[in-house]
């Protein structure tokens, strides 16, 4: 979670076109294209294994960011 901040998941698209949820300070607007994704839908989707987290490989980014796994093959 961003520190101090509530936060919550859009869907959008980092790097080479990489399908990614990625946590934001809930103050923030989605960008055109981005959505909205519920807390559940975040949970269902990691515990899956559909999508996977890369915050450790991704620079600049405010909170945490998971890619979905198929795009990284």
């Amino acid at each position: 979670m961003i520190s101090g901040v509530l936060s919550r998941y859009v869907l959008t698209t980092i790097g080479q076109g990489i399908v990614a949820m990625v946590e934001t300070p809930s103050s923030e607007k989605p960008k055109r294209g981005e959505y909205l994704l519920s807390g559940s839908c975040v949970q269902k989707n990691l515990e899956s294994g559909t999508f996977i987290d890369i915050t450790s490989r991704v620079g600049g980014s405010e909170g945490r960011v998971y890619a979905l796994a198929s795009d990284l093959d």
